[in-house]
């Protein structure tokens, strides 16, 4: 049976220009459309979504692949927490 989970995952970028506007276009096109976006620390990209799966863990992992595959090349997953 699936819950609904709620995420911050925090993206740590490759060094050279991140446009937040397109950080945040780049999210809503992997398909988090509900999703808050944070790129107000430079070398960072925060993204707090909700989404429904079997687990947590689960649910991080298909969220962070996802993402990743959108983000620019040498993005890497610093770090998750649940909301709730």
């Amino acid at each position: 049976m699936t819950e609904q989970f709620e995420f911050k995952l925090v993206f740590a970028l490759p060094k050279g220009e991140n446009d937040p506007i397109e950080l945040s276009n780049v999210v809503f096109e992997a398909g988090f459309h509900g999703a808050l976006v944070g790129t107000g620390i430079t070398g960072l990209l925060a993204v707090e979504f909700g989404t429904e799966a079997d687990n947590a863990a689960d649910a991080v992992l298909e969220a962070a692949r996802a993402l990743l595959k959108h983000l620019p090349s040498g993005t890497q997953l610093r770090e998750t927490a649940r909301i709730s």
